[in-house]
């Protein structure tokens, strides 16, 4: 389950591989392991979108309903004081 791994900025090469807990025969993190291309982290896609995830708060706290914003606030108020 070994593969090499370019590590950015000085282009040095280092060894990559799984810990002693996923690479048991027959686990399956070992075929995917085997059978994925390394990309930099920078080139991969984005598993979260920051613009449409604020977009989306934003919207939810405009169309939000007056007993609704009030339940929100005690609730948050409430944990607040258990912690």
């Amino acid at each position: 389950a070994e593969s090499r791994i370019v590590l950015g900025g000085g282009g040095q090469l280092e060894e990559g591989r799984l810990s002693d807990r996923m690479s048991h025969p027959g686990n399956a993190w070992v075929g995917c392991w085997r059978s994925v291309r390394s990309v930099p982290a920078h080139k991969q896609r984005r598993l979260f979108d920051v613009e449409r995830e604020a977009e989306r708060a934003l919207h939810d706290l405009a169309n939000i309903s007056p007993p609704m914003l009030l339940h929100q606030l005690l609730r948050c108020g409430f944990a607040a004081g258990f912690h």
